[in-house]
């Protein structure tokens, strides 16, 4: 299948998204774990489809959007809706009569287009018809593979960075030396590294 051209507007540059290795590709999204970029393609306009490149560290939130009504997936509702069951929140969207508008909308860190509306469904569409199932399995798998990338980028931010302190350091050697493991000769030229001296 092959893609339009898309325009990566952090770093200026196009290229063809055939040149993309997708890990998944799910309808109105395309992830690329080996670049660490989803790609969005966002709504219609009279040229056609464009995609949008995000840093996966850049999506805070995304949200479900069915005919004006939404369901967020954020961190603390997620867990359980996207992976108890079938998938909740897809199934909220099955059943009877038509849908009109389906879209995932991602909240990135970007002050200047903080959220991006990736387009499902943009016209009326049966909910009990094959190609109905197939965008909604498009839409369970990208809101499953969201879900973890805000969970991996909570994780990074809560996760605390080390912090080299030379006296740190220099308390494992006394306690290496305390113990016998090193000499008296050893330590203190550690020490004398470690301050710089």
């Amino acid at each position: 299948m092959a893609f339009p051209r898309y325009e990566y507007h952090g770093e200026g540059f196009t290229f063809l998204m055939d040149d993309i290795k997708p890990t998944i590709k799910a309808g109105a999204m395309v992830f690329s774990d080996e670049m660490g970029l989803v790609f969005v393609k966002l709504p219609p306009v009279r040229t056609g489809y464009a995609y949008k490149a995000v840093n996966y560290d850049e999506v805070i939130d995304a949200k479900l959007v069915e005919n004006g009504r939404s369901t967020s997936i954020g961190r603390a509702f997620a867990g359980g809706l996207l992976f108890g069951g079938a998938g909740a929140i897809v199934a909220s969207s099955t059943g009877k009569g038509k849908c009109d508008q389906l879209d995932i909308v991602i909240t990135v860190r970007d002050t200047k287009q903080p959220a991006l509306q990736a387009c499902f469904i943009d016209r009326p569409l049966k909910r009990d018809n094959d190609q109905f199932r197939q965008i909604m399995n498009n839409v369970q798998e990208s809101l499953s593979k969201i879900k973890l990338i805000i969970d991996e980028n909570s994780r990074a931010e809560v996760e605390p960075t080390a912090v080299f302190s030379p006296a740190d350091e220099i308390l494992k050697y006394k306690n290496l030396l305390d113990m016998g493991a090193i000499t008296q000769q050893e330590y203190d030229a550690k020490k004398k590294q470690l301050l710089d001296l």
